[in-house]
């Protein structure tokens, strides 16, 4: 079969890889044989890029004083940003919004991260923003829905993705008082699994078994008092 019209967006990505990173990237094998590709990677300049890049740097990147903890919101995003491990994208669908096609989007989203990854020297620090500027407020639940149904699935690859909207009301891990993953725009994040993320792989014993899986795999020591505790109270709490 021939290329699809969202080859183009791959090809897009591959020039932007090979040119920023002097990496060849060939990702037209990616593409869905018959579909149209949605996914498109943002270069600085462009709209979404420049406003979501804006919340990282004034919101995401800094300290807040409802957030239950010192540190940045984030603290992984300014080493990962000086690394130039963040890519952007933005995903437009291809007629009415829908979990079924969220479910799609994302799918395409979790191969381009790995590919993006595998090719980097700093992986671990790799993260892909994935912005949804077309969904209607009406919509925004699909941010959410798309999590829940899609968690397990990215966890399994060893990733952890995130849900960010204007009306999130995901809390933070240390004030459930306070809704932490607010955004301009509807977005997902995806990177790697880290050793904080027990704290939020403690609500299913799936999770939690293949977040052992890749310590063990990583040879990964969870040094953090907290870390280890949590991980151990959850492990009880599950077994058998």
């Amino acid at each position: 079969m021939g290329r699809s019209d969202g080859d183009d967006s791959w090809a897009t990505l591959a020039n932007v890889v090979a040119h920023d990173r002097g990496l060849a990237a060939d990702l037209s094998p990616l593409s869905v044989d018959g579909t149209v590709n949605s996914l498109q990677m943002l270069t600085a300049g462009d709209e979404t890029h420049d406003e979501v890049n804006a919340w990282l740097e004034s919101y995401v990147s800094r300290p807040h004083p409802d957030l239950g903890r010192r540190g940045p919101v984030c603290p992984f995003v300014a080493p990962a940003v000086a690394a130039g491990t963040v890519f952007f994208a933005a995903y437009r669908f291809d007629g009415e919004p829908s979990l079924e096609r969220m479910t799609d989007a994302l799918e395409e989203a979790l191969r381009c991260f790995q590919l993006l990854a595998w090719q980097e020297k700093k992986g671990d620090l790799a993260s892909l923003i994935v912005a949804f500027p077309d969904l209607a407020q009406d919509d925004w639940h699909l941010i959410d829905d798309g999590h829940s149904a899609n968690k397990t699935r990215f966890v399994e690859a060893g990733c952890m993705i995130g849900q960010f909207h204007p009306a999130c009301d995901e809390p933070a891990a240390h004030n459930a008082a306070f809704p932490v993953n607010r955004a301009p725009i509807p977005l997902m994040v995806i990177r790697h699994v880290a050793s904080h993320d027990i704290l939020f792989l403690d609500e299913s014993p799936h999770w939690v078994e293949h977040f052992g899986e890749w310590l063990t795999r990583r040879g990964v020591s969870l040094n953090h008092p907290a870390y280890r505790q949590r991980f151990e109270q959850v492990r009880r709490r599950f077994a058998p």
